[in-house]
């Protein structure tokens, strides 16, 4: 079945990455940091920053432009030939260790944007804690305080607690504006992202869960070259793949992304990361810092009406010491996605996404092995005209998965279903 389904799966993927008409109506929802504005706007006012406005402390907050804000996730994944008890073999967030309601993140921010404006310099930044079951599957290394938890079947012992970003902006005053950013914060690759308030959907694609890092630490700097802002070029030099306050290995690896917006309808973002990633050891492996991981991932967005935007996400990934033995593994797939709002209740999504593992590294099977996945899920706003509730989404999918091999429930299936729902407040 899939040596039928997987070229199916990539013609698709194809055909909404060359029939794109439109864009990406915000770069962030797709994984880029962009939270700079190119004058002092209204910042945006959910239910805490709403309520802190209008406090003693109001006058104060927009007159520093802070912003005070976050959301709230829990969840609940059924899948009807899982054990219980184990996790769902693929999965990132909502991989389930037993049949119950679990908080994925609970999620606070304070941040300050820096103004883009040509000529003057101005400061910001942004500090975000999360807490829930999904924490622990993206800390980074200098900020676990946890310690190595997956062994342990118990999911009390899984919430946890992760500063997920830490980092200043400094816009400045080089031609139309150089914004520098120093920190951690969450990488600039990729469609899908930590936030389930920038996915479109509740579980993730396995580009984004296997493929490339969740957040980085160091320095990244931006240049809008035009006024018009098409161009928008991104550089930087990082600690590696999820490593912030310690570092695996003696190496820097370097990070780099270009933005091109030809009109308000569409968007590309074509990014590359690349640097020594393996384990650092003694006097025997000095050559692990020579040996490279690189993946260069590109995104295509576009609105083909005000109800319709489509996406797509092509990714490749290559590690030249991929496993103990140092060989080299390369991983590579793509997405589609579509997106249709039919009114301000209901949007439909959809995602087809098919990811070809080399040498069973990324998902750790240690085979080849290639899966397809079709998502289907509607978001839903219960409440759109009341000015708290509004915030407050459900999220239901169904999900198929097939693996070229049996990996799915204890190694017996090569396909499953599952039934996923959340629901989401933003404040």
């Amino acid at each position: 079945m899939l040596k039928h389904f997987r070229p199916a799966c990539v013609l698709v993927v194809l055909f909404l990455a060359l029939s794109l008409r439109g864009t990406l109506r915000a770069a962030e929802s797709a994984g880029g940091p962009v939270e700079f504005r190119t004058s002092p706007a209204a910042l945006p006012a959910g239910p805490l920053s709403g309520a802190l406005m209008n406090s003693g402390i109001g006058d104060a907050l927009r007159r520093a432009r802070v912003d005070v804000s976050g959301y709230g996730e829990v969840g609940y994944t059924w899948n009807p030939d899982h054990d219980s008890g184990d996790e769902i073999f693929g999965r990132v967030f909502d991989n389930e260790r037993g049949d119950h309601v679990q908080i994925d993140q609970l999620d606070l921010a304070v941040s300050r944007a820096a103004l883009r404006l040509r000529g003057q310099w101005d400061v910001g930044g942004k500090l975000e804690m999360i807490y829930g079951y999904d924490t622990f599957r993206f800390h980074s290394n200098g900020v676990n305080w946890y310690g190595d938890c997956l062994d342990d079947a118990s999911t009390s012992s899984l919430l946890q607690f992760d500063l997920t970003q830490a980092y200043v902006d400094v816009n400045v005053p080089l031609g139309t504006g150089l914004l520098v950013r120093l920190g951690k914060f969450v990488t600039p690759l990729g469609y899908e992202t930590i936030q389930p308030t920038t996915s479109p959907l509740y579980s993730h694609s396995y580009l984004f869960g296997f493929a490339k890092p969740y957040t980085n630490t160091g320095i990244l700097a931006n240049y809008r070259p035009d006024e018009a802002a098409r161009w928008s070029l991104w550089g930087g030099v990082v600690r590696g793949w999820d490593q912030s306050l310690d570092d695996n290995n003696d190496a820097v690896s370097f990070l780099a992304r270009v933005d091109y917006s030809p009109d308000e309808t569409w968007e590309f973002r074509l990014g590359v990361i690349t640097g020594p990633e393996g384990d650092a050891c003694d006097c025997d492996c000095p050559e692990n810092n020579d040996i490279y991981r690189t993946v260069v991932d590109l995104v295509i967005g576009h609105d083909v009406s005000d109800r319709l935007r489509l996406a797509a996400e092509g990714l490749y990934g290559s590690d030249g010491a991929a496993d103990a033995n140092g060989n080299r593994a390369d991983w590579y797939g793509a997405a589609g996605y579509a997106t249709y709002a039919i009114d301000r209740r209901l949007t439909l999504n959809a995602r087809l996404e098919w990811f070809h593992d080399g040498e069973g590294t990324r998902l750790e099977t240690g085979e080849d092995l290639d899966l397809v996945s079709a998502t289907v899920g509607v978001t839903a706003t219960p409440f759109p005209g009341n000015a708290v509730l509004s915030s407050l989404k459900l999220r239901p999918e169904v999900r198929f998965d097939h693996a070229s091999k049996p990996e799915f429930d204890g190694g017996t299936r090569d396909h499953q279903v599952t039934l996923g729902i959340d629901a989401l407040f933003t404040f």
